[in-house]
């Protein structure tokens, strides 16, 4: 079932049209249950330097840009990238995002707790 009219289509691309993919989110994606709102500014700074890190990275591993963000390494190297753009947030190191066979891990059913 399609929700969006052809107009609300003008001007979109779809998210798996927008290469490449990073391994964190750096732009809202809808699947028409409602317009996308547009890039926001943090997530534009946030763009560009997950691929200067990919760029530079990736070729000394032996891989391409692609497989890299597939890796550990790329995810750690978004986590990076974020705690850049707002601040500290991920407990990351910059040599995890170097090494694509590194033990990096990240517990995605982390809640936080009240106290």
């Amino acid at each position: 079932m399609k929700f969006f009219s052809e107009h609300d289509r003008e001007g979109l691309t779809a998210a798996e049209e927008r290469e490449p993919r990073t391994p964190l989110p750096v732009r809202m994606v809808a699947r028409e249950e409602y317009l996308p709102i547009t890039q926001a500014a943090k997530q534009r700074e946030s763009e560009q330097p997950i691929y200067t890190i990919a760029d530079e990275i990736a070729p000394e591993l032996g891989m391409s840009r692609r497989r890299f963000f597939q890796t550990s390494a790329g995810m750690a190297a978004g986590f990076l990238v974020l705690n850049q753009a707002v601040g500290p947030l991920f407990s990351v190191a910059a040599a995890e995002a170097a090494d694509a066979r590194a033990n990096f891990t990240f517990d995605s059913n982390a809640r936080p707790e009240r106290l």
